[in-house]
């Protein structure tokens, strides 16, 4: 039995659970505490609390996590979060000389966000 007053979020629909659950309540995903904690940063990237999300980018990039590189791509491109995009854009840049990290920092470049444009010629990460 987990500590008491702690909850297990699903890596699925980011419902809480009680902390000993095997299985989601809502939607019935694997709770498994020993899942790869990178996995769990992907899933994170969805998180419904941009928070999450843009703690989880900063962790993917500093752990160099390059099997990330495709989900950080998908959200810097096509979230309508700017905050979130923003996260995974300045994520990417910890992933320069990837091929699939530069070619999305190279549109990123030609956004129409003032915020993704200013973020990669900065190269804040």
């Amino acid at each position: 039995m987990g500590p008491p007053g702690l909850t297990r979020y699903c890596p699925g629909c980011f419902a809480e659970n009680a902390f000993d659950a095997d299985r989601c309540a809502s939607c019935d995903a694997c709770l498994d505490p020993n899942d790869d904690f990178a996995e769990k940063l992907v899933w994170a990237l969805d998180h419904p609390t941009v928070e999450n999300a843009m703690l989880a980018a900063s962790l993917i990039a500093r752990r160099h996590d390059a099997a990330a590189i495709p989900h950080l791509v998908r959200i810097a491109l096509t979230s309508r979060e700017p905050y979130r995009a923003r996260a995974a854009a300045a994520a990417l840049l910890a992933f320069r000389g990837e091929p699939e990290a530069d070619g999305a920092i190279a549109e990123l470049r030609g956004s129409p966000s003032a915020l993704m444009r200013s973020t990669v010629a900065r190269g804040v990460e």
